[in-house]
């Protein structure tokens, strides 16, 4: 990417989903490294993910994009709009989706982890909305395990073939209802569930939906213990340093080397001829002879985790985490520490 001389701004498009969009800050943070006299502006479905980044100046969204090309599209502004889901190395298994996207800008990756940053208003109003829910649900000696079991394009309607549309539309990802249920039945007892799901996906029993407006949604997610997720939103926004929370990643369709992060424990099911193959790649034109998306004919076998297998990493991982915890040194306030006076919403 060679950028005339009178360039001053950098205009980026974030398309996607939600958890892409979350993935390219990891982008507009090596973006900034490599050009720190540009202010970045990004365009995207979900503007509410770069609030409080350092790295951006100002963002606008798809829907209603006031003024962005009055104030823009001239000599002063470069525009840069790539598809990292089309590029060889990444289909191929041979890089990273933050990494194919750094290579197509021409500019040096810093590193996997999104970046997610929030104010104190918003970590501590999600702390009272977990107090709350505690107290509502008789939950005061429970842990917070945290939920994403299906995500994707959203259904029209809450009913299940709606679902099941939806589901078929994009690559396969989710864990079956029945293993869900299965697993918060023999948990919840000992966590209060937060259930990350839009509401016309199906409900599970003995869970707290959690699908408000989005910047409440990410903060909620700093007060969790665990998580058991899936390749979606949850995932790349707890692998993000600011909320740093690591957990189970059950993988299907999708690859953790193309997708996912070292920081998560990433479980996988190699079980047919053709493992994580990333369709119906809605991407890539992925439509059989019939009009409609790619249908697995393996019975989509990548998803039948059962509640053992799922258990069993979750149990591991927490005891991984308490021997951390036990011999973890205790750390003190440094009361010498000048505070922040410049105005850049460093958080402190």
């Amino acid at each position: 990417m060679k950028l005339n001389e009178k360039v001053k701004n950098i205009l980026v498009t974030s398309e996607g989903g939600l958890g892409k969009v979350i993935s390219s800050t990891a982008v507009i943070r090596a973006l900034k490294k490599q050009y720190p006299d540009k202010k970045i502006y990004v365009v995207s479905g979900f503007p509410e993910v770069f609030m409080y980044n350092p790295h951006v100046y100002r963002t606008y969204n798809f829907n209603n994009p006031l003024y962005l090309y009055d104030d823009l599209i001239n000599e002063d502004t470069h525009v840069v709009s790539v598809e990292p889901y089309k590029d060889y190395d990444y289909i191929n298994g041979n890089s990273h989706l933050i990494e194919s996207w750094c290579k197509l800008l021409d500019i040096p990756c810093d590193g996997l982890n999104p970046d997610l940053f929030f104010i104190e208003q918003e970590l501590d109003a999600a702390s009272m909305r977990i107090t709350e829910l505690k107290k509502e649900y008789n939950a005061s000696h429970k842990k917070v395990l945290l939920l994403q079991w299906i995500g994707g394009k959203i259904p029209e309607k809450p009913d299940p073939q709606y679902v099941k549309g939806a589901l078929a539309s994009m690559y396969i990802r989710h864990i079956p209802e029945p293993v869900i249920n299965e697993i918060v039945q023999k948990i919840k007892d000992k966590y209060l569930i937060l259930n990350f799901a839009h509401a016309h996906f199906p409900d599970i029993k003995d869970t707290v939906r959690c699908f408000h407006k989005l910047r409440e949604t990410l903060a909620l997610l700093s007060q969790g213990d665990s998580f058991i997720g899936i390749d979606s939103f949850v995932m790349h926004a707890c692998a993000s340093p600011q909320l740093n929370k690591s957990g189970i990643v059950c993988w299907a369709g999708t690859n953790p080397k193309k997708l996912g992060y070292d920081i998560h424990i990433n479980l996988e099911k190699k079980v047919c001829s053709t493992p994580q193959c990333h369709r119906p790649n809605s991407y890539l034109f992925d439509i059989g002879q019939d009009g409609k998306p790619w249908s697995c004919p393996y019975g989509e076998l990548c998803t039948k985790y059962t509640s053992e297998e799922i258990l069993t990493e979750l149990a591991n991982y927490e005891n991984s985490q308490q021997m951390v915890f036990e011999e973890a040194p205790i750390e003190t306030t440094d009361n010498t520490k000048e505070p922040c006076t410049d105005n850049c919403h460093c958080n402190k």
